[in-house]
């Protein structure tokens, strides 16, 4: 790929030194015009002043009236136009601000729904319970779970009747009496 370079740039014959007075009126558009008619190498005719036709000649009061009233018109047309502009770009404000009120009441409204249907889900464990109120959803699955407890203490009641009697331990050591195996 090829490179573009500039042209170098001969700094002294291009920008003249000049004061910071000078680079001010530089700045004036009217003057730097002047300027630049005035250095043009044509052949023209240099007037010092502009010539200006005499203010009682009618032609002239004529094309003042006319240049006013369009002048007026324009200024008319120009004001309704941006009238017509900033009430058209309001209007699409307003729809604007509508329709994103419209989105945000949508999707709080979304995520309201999405929070009542994963309620139930948020805290399950594959429990047939919810683990914070340890309450069951079916009555059946609470009778189920009360009597596996119960199983789990017999047998543990058993296992430890069990042990005491082989392991000697059926006198008790204070009265010296048996323990009695059978509930009452």
């Amino acid at each position: 790929m090829q490179r573009y370079e500039d042209e170098p740039i001969e700094i002294g014959v291009r920008i003249k030194p000049m004061t910071r007075e000078q680079r001010r009126v530089l700045q004036d558009r009217d003057y730097l015009e002047k300027q630049r008619v005035m250095q043009r190498h044509e052949n023209f005719e240099r007037h010092e002043e502009a010539q200006f036709t005499d203010k009682n000649f009618n032609e002239y009061h004529r094309f003042g009236d006319n240049f006013e009233e369009d002048a007026r018109r324009e200024k008319e047309i120009k004001k309704q136009n941006k009238q017509e502009y900033l009430k058209m770009l309001g209007e699409q404000q307003r729809e604007r601000q509508d329709q994103y009120y419209q989105r945000d009441t949508e999707m709080q409204q979304r995520q309201e729904q999405n929070i009542q249907q994963r309620g139930a889900q948020k805290n399950k464990s594959g429990e047939k319970f919810n683990i914070l109120t340890r309450e069951y959803q079916d009555q059946s699955d609470r009778q189920q779970e009360v009597q596996r407890q119960q199983a789990i203490e017999q047998k543990m009641d058993a296992r430890r009747q069990n042990l005491s009697k082989q392991q000697g331990g059926g006198i008790n050591l204070l009265t010296g009496e048996p323990f009695q195996w059978a509930k009452k």
